[in-house]
């Protein structure tokens, strides 16, 4: 699974070019790559997964406020000697891949926007695969 981030400068330079990207805001050059994580795991059957679903994202955007959080990650990034990043984004659509036992409005192959109202939303939309919670009607 793939996540979008802010880089660490070490990790900037790890990176080939190709595979990353600056985005200007003010006078920073901000570097964003996709970075390979763990991929999900999600039992249908854990009691803890019975009112979430899983999405496959389709598609992902960032928006004015995420602008601001990039730059907020970046000055912390700036400055550390390390490997590591920051995941971002909070607006996407995508397949619902996986269904917990409770979830009775929405099934496999549904196609949804995730309701990423700020504060409200729950883990943003940062990875390939995200759970979230079913709309209940």
């Amino acid at each position: 699974m793939r996540v979008l981030a802010v880089l660490s400068p070490s990790l900037d330079k790890k990176i080939e070019s190709k595979d990353k990207s600056y985005i200007p805001i003010d006078s920073l050059k901000i570097p964003l790559a996709l970075i390979h994580v763990a991929d999900e795991v999600f039992d249908t059957h854990d009691t803890n997964n019975k009112d979430l679903v899983l999405l496959k994202k389709k598609g992902f955007s960032l928006n004015y406020r995420d602008l601001g959080i990039i730059e907020n990650a970046w000055k912390k990034l700036k400055d550390f000697d390390g490997d590591t990043y920051y995941p971002i984004g909070s607006d996407f659509c995508g397949e619902v891949v996986k269904i917990g036992e409770n979830v009775k409005n929405l099934s496999v192959g549904d196609f949804v926007v995730q309701d990423g109202f700020y504060p409200y939303s729950v883990d943003g939309g940062k990875s390939e695969f995200q759970r979230i919670t079913a709309v209940k009607n």
